[in-house]
């Protein structure tokens, strides 16, 4: 399995991400592709992923709480937009789930990496 991931996030340059994932096709066709990605810009690569023959992606989400997301988030870059607090935190979790449905809906593995950070998203998680 070759995986492609930061620093940064992979989609964040995707030409360049989508470039290597096709030269590893191209010299290793057997070999199972991975990406990590904090899913900003997953819905955008969903296609493409699946035509490259990525098989499991790693997405990591944080929180699904967009105030909890505003605190660990300064802000977010999407199409030519710079969005801070609680609307980017909705951006970006809507766009990480979109990803993900839109990837299990074909088949690839998906798994979610969330990192448990004291004081935010720890408090967030049921007991």
């Amino acid at each position: 399995m070759v995986g492609i991931a930061g620093p940064g996030d992979p989609l964040a340059n995707i030409a360049r991400t989508f470039r290597t994932l096709e030269l590893i096709r191209e010299q290793l066709p057997d070999l199972k592709l991975c990406l990590s990605t904090n899913g900003l810009m997953l819905p955008d690569a969903v296609d493409r992923l699946l035509d490259v023959g990525v098989d499991h992606v790693t997405v990591t989400i944080n929180t699904l709480d967009a105030e909890i997301a505003a605190q660990i988030y300064a802000w977010l870059w999407l199409d030519g937009e710079r969005y801070s607090g609680r609307e980017a935190g909705e951006i970006l979790i809507a766009r990480q789930l979109e990803g993900v449905r839109r990837l299990t809906a074909q088949g690839v593995l998906v798994k979610i990496n969330s990192v448990l950070i004291p004081g935010s998203t720890i408090a967030a998680w049921p007991t």
